[in-house]
């Protein structure tokens, strides 16, 4: 046997010892694969109970959740609509209060001319007065009553006079 034979025969012997071998390393193989395939199954059907039990929890709070923040939402809608109204109403209050306090300055400013005039016509209607009551104090009265007593005595005899005729 030369060195190729050699090579031939104990190819042949290994492959032939390799073959005994297989089928128990095959089934072994098998059933490790078997045992990992048995894992991730049971690896697989837990994530997807958890994943089925997180979407059956969550889900429905999500749901609720969502409906709260529309609720909300169409409150603060609401409330905003409202503050905006109010916001108008205090412009427009804004707006009176305004043309209030430019008719109070000028009202302020007709009352001062008023003042001015009252103090004018109280210096004017004093000065009168002075004088009325000056003139008023220079009357004689004794010569005024002598003079209608002096008046009386005439008009009574035309008074008689009228009367007889009448």
């Amino acid at each position: 046997m030369d060195n190729q034979e050699m090579k031939n025969v104990s190819l042949e012997s290994v492959s032939h010892a390799d073959n005994q071998n297989i089928p128990a390393e095959l089934l072994e193989t098998a059933k490790k694969q078997n045992r990992l395939i048995t894992v991730l199954l049971c690896v697989n059907a837990a994530l997807v109970v958890v994943i089925l039990a997180a979407v059956l929890v969550v889900v429905p709070k999500t749901t609720k959740l969502i409906d709260e923040a529309e609720a909300a939402l169409a409150r603060v809608q609401e409330i905003s609509a409202q503050a905006e109204e109010t916001l108008k109403n205090a412009d427009a209050l804004i707006g009176d209060v305004d043309v209030l306090v430019g008719d109070i300055d000028v009202m302020m400013k007709n009352v001062d001319v008023l003042v001015k005039d009252a103090d004018k016509v109280l210096v004017d209607n004093t000065e009168g007065m002075n004088e009325a009551i000056a003139n008023f104090n220079k009357m004689d009265f004794d010569s005024l009553n002598k003079a209608i007593q002096e008046l009386a005595e005439v008009v009574e005899p035309l008074a008689n006079l009228t009367y007889l005729f009448s």
